[in-house]
């Protein structure tokens, strides 16, 4: 039931190549016109104090539902960790490419009241756990 209602909902939107490169080249366009005058941050680079302060900002003992990552494997990682993932982020940025596996969600159906009946689909979101 619930594959059916969230297959629905996530094919409802339609995807058209063309209509994605378009907004992908407007997207640019505007970066590019907010870099012509300066107004960048920090030239679209990460460091890995920006890292570290995105990862100080995550909860304790919560997994991506896929690979067996916790966010403590971050939050007790070395200074070392926090230097590779910025270098990551920075490439991705630069190619513009994101790997396959980084992409990755599991869809976990969550109660929206557990008063009402737990049968129905409506009654329900799904939070998406991501590496």
């Amino acid at each position: 039931m619930f594959g059916d209602k969230l297959t629905a909902l996530y094919t409802s939107v339609p995807y058209d190549n063309q209509e994605m490169l378009l907004f992908n080249r407007e997207n640019c366009n505007a970066i590019s016109a907010l870099c012509s005058r300066g107004d960048c941050y920090n030239a679209h680079n990460v460091t890995s104090a920006d890292v570290e302060r995105a990862v100080r900002k995550l909860k304790h003992d919560k997994n991506d539902g896929n690979v067996g990552l916790f966010t403590d494997h971050l939050k007790y990682g070395t200074p070392r960790l926090m230097t590779m993932l910025a270098r990551l982020f920075n490439v991705m940025l630069c190619h513009n490419v994101i790997p396959d596996y980084l992409m990755l969600s599991t869809l976990i159906p969550i109660p929206k009241n557990p008063q009402k009946s737990l049968s129905q689909s409506d009654n329900y979101r799904p939070i998406a756990l991501s590496s």
